[in-house]
Formats: C-alpha cells, structure tokens, sequence
C-alpha cells in the first residue's frame, strides 16, 4: 500500500497543474509533443540508411576482387571436356502384357509426349489396358475376411467331443465375432492388384479425354482400340447369386457387376471413338462388321442394368452410323428373340431394350411397309407375347406395335389378330396387359391419319369386342376392372355408336348381370358409373332397354322358381319355400338369370353360322384327308402288282382268313360251353 500511494500522489499533482493551464497552453504542449515524437523517427530512418550504404561499400569491393581473380584463371588454359547426350529411346512394345507390367508401369502423361511419340505411347497405354483383372477374386477376399473361424473354447470342446453352447435360435455363440486372418503373401498381392487396377483406371481415364478432345485418327490406333474393347467387354458374364427364397421379399435387389469400375470407361471409350467425326467409316465398317456386332448383342444378356443401357446406346449409334451393318444387326436381334421365345436357354434380360432400339427403327421405315418388316411383326414381335416374363416388356412391346399401325393401318388386323391367338387363358395379370394393348392399338386404328371406316375392319373388332365382353363377367376383380374402365374411353364409345343395337344391348345385358351377381363391390360401383356415363349419352335408347328388361323380368326360370321383385337398392330378395310341415320357413338364394331376350337376333345368326362353318371346315379336311389315304392304297395295290408280288399277297390274305376261322371255331366253342354250363344250373336248379 505504501508504493502506491506516491504514484496516486504524482498522478493527482499532474491533474491540478492541468485545470490551472489555460487552452492555449493546452495546444501548444500537444504540438510540442508531436513534433518530439517525429524528430525521434527521423533520426531512427537515418541510422537505417548509413548501415545500408556501409554494406554495398563492402560487397562491391569483393566483387572487384572476385573479378580480379576470374580474368587471371581464364588466361590460363584448362583441358576441354565433351560430353555425348543420347534422346532417350521408347519402350519396345509387347504383343501381349501381363498384370504384373501394369502394375510396374511407369505412367507418362500423354499431354507431355510430342507428337512423333504419341502414336506409340497412346498404343502402348491402349495394351496395358487390354489386360484383364479378376475383380472376383478381390470380392472373395473381401467375404472370406467375414467368414468365422473356431474359437479356441470350441476346438478344446470338439476335441473333448462336446458341441458348442447355442443360442434359443440356434445361432452359435460368438460367432459373429470371429474374423479369418490373411497371410502376408495374401496381403502382398491383395495390395499390388489394388495398384494395378488403380493404374489401369487411370489409363483408361486418360486415353478417353484424348480420344474425345484431340484429333486421334489413325488405323494402328483404331486397331488397338477395338482390340482393347474386345478384350475387357468380350467376355462370360457373371450370375447373380441365388439366394433362398423368405417370406416379404418378393422384390429381387438389383445386379451390379464388381468389374464395373473399368467396364464404365470402357465402354465410354467404345462410344467416344464411334461418335467421334475425325474418322474414316468405311475402314471402321471394315472392323465393325462380323464378330463384333454379333458378340455386342450377345453382351444384351447381363444382368447389370447400367451396362444394358450402355450397350443399348451404342448398338443404336453403329445402326444410325453406318447403313451396310442395319441388315446384320435387324436379324441379329430377331435371332436372339427367337432363343427366347422357342429355346429355354436365353433369359428375359435384354429384350425391353432391344423392343427400344426397333421402336425407334419402326420411325424411319417408308410406307408401304415392305414384307420383311411385317414378316419381324409376324414371326418376331407376335409370338413374345405369350412368353412367362411378359411383364418386363409389355409397354416396349405394345409401343412397337401402335407404330406398326401408325406406319400402315392395315397392319391392325394382323396386331388384334396376333393378341386374341395368343389371349392367356390362365393368366389374369397377363389379361389385364393384353387388354391395355388391344385399346391403344384399336384407338391408333380409329384415330389414323388416312380416316377409319367401320366395315372394312368390322371382323376384327367385333371379335375383340367380344372379348372385352368376356372379360367383364370374369370373377377376377383385376380382368373385371380393365375391361369395364374400357368403355368409358372415346374410342368404344365411337366404336358402340357404329352398331348400337347389337353392342348396347349386350353392354345392357352384362352390366344387369354384373350388378346382380358379381361377389365384389368396387366391381358394381364401376359399373355404376359406366351405366351412368351410357345414360347421359343417349337416355331415350337406355330408357327404352330398361323397359323391355323389366317387360321380361317376370319371367320364371328353368329351376322352377320365379324371378324376386327388384329392390330400389338393386338387390333382390329370395322367396321363402315352405316345407310339408308348414311350420318352418327356410330362405334359399336363387340366382338371378338375365333374360336372353335382349339378345339381338343378328347376333345369334352370326353366332351360329361361325359354327356351322367350322363343322364344315372339319368335315371338308376329314373327306379330303379320306380321299388321299384311298388313293394311296390303290397306287400302293397298283405297285405291288406291276412289281409281280401278287402271289405274295394272295398267301397273305389266306393266311389271314385261316386265322378269322380259327378265331370263329374257338368264339363258337365257347358259345357251346357256356350254353352246357348253363343247362347243367338249371337242372340242378329243378332238382332243388
């Protein structure tokens, strides 16, 4: 406390000395104070400066010095030295590398290389690339890592013959727990496939942004690329493991091939040098043609969707590219599409896209149609529809087929006939589907450019009307469904008005018996609707069927009993049957039968004479087929006896006449046995 006291004291005495000064004095100190203040810098700035001078002083004096000493050496003479400087020459290449090389290639940027060496680099870079890894045994590794291993408890219990202690589950205790170890070989290699494949991505990053940003062309190049594709794309595709079906996952979890990571850029290389326009196509054609086409459309079968949509653009380059390769590449297709629908061994995978790749064809072709594209419709796209899978490509499928019609109207008639041939009898999801195509192909039909005219294709479309009226009476909701929400489109409803009386009618018949009888209830609320939408189109002609049903609907039916009166609702009533005792009353449902009368009578004739017709048919081919097999024997009797083996077939015929004699000797003996034994029973029957 006593050495603060003196500085509080001073501190004060300078306060009071401030209040005495006036403010002139006030400002005159403060400029007294700044005016020190720069004094003292400037002297600091010359002091800097006189060290500074001192120094260039010194070091000019040692550089006269070393000066001095230089031109003294140079007058004495040293020996001449020559050095020889070689260019350092390129790496040989090989035909073949092996794994081992990429792994101890030194990479060289081919931005670096002048122009003389980057032929050679780009090549040496495209065969490294050729080599393939094995990327399953890198994935093997990876899952033989997590596979468990006995614990020693477990080997002491299994040399003591005891099982290991199990969960309630049955799951092994510490299992999950348990890791394998790797060897230091193992590892070894495990790190230096790792560098290869590192390396090879790196190289095949690099020889893309040189293919797609500089000018490339050049045949040897073009050789080594289509070698180096061939090589890692050309191969047997790998399979999904199969898992063990469980109950809730009915979704298959997607395929991703584990050599994806260099499979991208390769086939991103494959479509840089296809679209590139620095080329010359007729010697690219010359390396495109044949094997190559052919094992690229094989590739369609893997199981990786990214690569399908990869090979998919690529096939649809090399047909826009080039004209020659359209033939091979159309009946390529066709032939893989032939394994499937006619062979078992080929999958479903690949052909929603090959049905993309010929919708967009179908676009470009001339009208008319030539005959080999409607025979590809006939024989090809046709028949896929009653394959099992047809659920992965039904919307490819039927796109592929309004083209058809869009191209040529008359084509209409082979598609609708084609759907109703091959309709699915077993198969409700597959109805449903087939239905959806029969209305887009029947509405590009009406909505054609060239007009429609109902009596040309009345055939056709009465048939598939028919259909759709069977499957509105299906009792599978789904069948049901699709084909009821038909008529609400524009497309029936034009079709209906082309002949009313024969398609409202029967339209009015189904929907009564759909209202009355159908077990499912968002069924008759559909159809609810449909009457209602029919109703406002034309009220009169609905009014006037509702009162020839109701006229009818007294009627009794073949069981015996009579029609119940109609609720409000749209439900009925069964009559209660006495019994002979009178006393008990039992409620029996009786189906209710719609009255046949509705039924056009032009209906009913077409219906039958499409019958006779067939018996007809029938009868006509056995007669025909009758006649052949006659005048085959005569021609054959005929033969036989210009060759003079008459004798041989007269000893035939007694000896088969022998045979019918012998055969009537025993028949009739044993008539006579049976007529003694029946005598000897009936005197002894008489005896009794």
């Amino acid at each position: 406390m006593s050495a603060k006291k003196p500085k509080e004291d001073k501190k004060r005495i300078k306060k009071d000395k401030d209040k005495t000064k006036s403010f002139g004095e006030k400002l005159f100190s403060r400029f007294v104070k700044k005016k020190d203040k720069e004094n003292i810098g400037n002297e600091k700035k010359d002091s800097k400066q006189s060290k500074k001078s001192a120094k260039s002083k010194t070091d000019k004096k040692n550089d006269k010095s070393k000066s001095d000493n230089k031109k003294t050496s140079a007058s004495k003479p040293k020996p001449t030295k020559f050095i020889d400087v070689t260019p350092a020459e390129p790496e040989e290449l090989k035909e073949v590398y092996s794994i081992e090389d990429v792994i101890n290639y030194r990479s060289q940027v081919i931005r670096s290389v002048n122009d003389d060496k980057r032929k050679h680099l780009v090549i040496q870079k495209l065969r490294l690339c050729s080599v393939r890894f094995d990327f399953s045994e890198i994935v093997d590794d990876f899952k033989s890592n997590l596979l468990p291993t006995a614990t020693a408890t477990e080997q002491q219990q299994a040399q003591n013959g005891k099982t290991p202690k199990k969960n309630v589950d049955g799951v092994v205790l510490g299992e999950l727990t348990r890791t394998h170890t790797f060897s230091k070989a193992q590892m070894e290699r495990k790190e230096q496939l790792s560098i290869g494949v590192d390396k090879k991505r790196q190289m095949l990053v690099e020889i893309v942004e040189f293919i797609s940003t500089q000018k490339w062309w050049d045949e040897d190049i073009l050789k080594e690329l289509v070698h180096c594709v061939t090589a890692n794309l050309f191969r047997t595709l790998p399979l999904m493991s199969k898992k063990k079906f469980v109950k809730g996952d009915e979704e298959e979890e997607p395929f991703f091939d584990p050599a994806w990571l260099h499979l991208q850029l390769v086939y991103e290389l494959c479509l840089r040098f296809l679209i590139s326009n620095d080329i010359d196509k007729k010697v690219m054609q010359k390396y495109l043609m044949g094997s190559f086409v052919l094992n690229l459309i094989q590739l369609f079968q893997s199981e990786d969707l990214r690569e399908r949509d990869y090979l998919k653009t690529i096939l649809h380059r090399i047909y826009g590219r080039f004209m020659p390769l359209r033939q091979q590449i159309r009946t390529e297709i066709a032939n893989e599409c032939y394994r499937y629908v006619y062979g078992g061994s080929r999958g479903v995978h690949g052909i929603a896209e090959f049905l993309d790749i010929f919708s967009s064809i179908i676009n470009g072709f001339s009208i008319p149609v030539k005959d080999e594209h409607k025979a590809f419709l006939r024989n090809v796209l046709l028949p896929l529809h009653k394959c099992d899978k047809y659920e992965v490509y039904f919307q490819q499928l039927a796109d592929c087929c309004v083209l058809f019609v869009n191209k040529e109207q008359s084509i209409a008639t082979t598609v609708l006939g084609g759907l109703l041939k091959f309709w699915p009898r077993l198969s409700p999801t597959k109805q449903a589907f087939y239905l959806r195509e029969m209305l887009n192909v029947i509405g590009a039909l009406v909505e054609h450019e060239n007009g429609f005219s109902y009596p040309k294709y009345k055939d056709i479309i009465l048939l598939c009307v028919d259909k759709i009226f069977e499957c509105m009476e299906s009792p599978h909701f789904q069948v049901a469904d699709q084909a009821l929400s038909l008529w609400k489109d524009t497309v029936m409803l034009y079709l209906s008005k082309c002949q009313k009386d024969m398609i409202w009618r029967r339209l009015f018949i189904i929907f009564k018996n759909i209202q009355l009888n159908h077990w499912n209830a968002g069924i008759k609320q559909l159809t609810n609707e449909v009457v209602l939408y029919y109703e406002r189109i034309d009220f009169q002609y609905w009014k006037k069927l509702k009162e020839e049903y109701e006229s009818n609907n007294d009627q009794s039916t073949p069981n015996g009993h009579t029609d119940t009166a109609k609720k409000p609702d749209g439900e009925t009533e069964p009559e209660q049957d006495h019994e002979n005792n009178g006393n008990n009353h039992a409620n029996h449902k009786i189906p209710v039968i719609v009255p046949t009368t509705l039924v056009p009578s032009q209906y009913q004739t077409e219906k039958s004479t499409k019958i006779k017709r067939k018996r007809q048919q029938r009868e006509s081919k056995w007669k025909s087929i009758n006649e052949a097999a006659m005048q085959n024997k005569k021609q054959f009797v005929q033969e036989n006896e210009m060759n003079g083996h008459t004798d041989d077939v007269k000893q035939n015929d007694e000896a088969i006449a022998n045979v019918d004699n012998n055969d009537n000797s025993n028949t009739d003996n044993n008539h006579t046995n049976d007529d003694d034994n029946k005598a000897s029973s009936d005197d002894a029957q008489q005896t009794s």
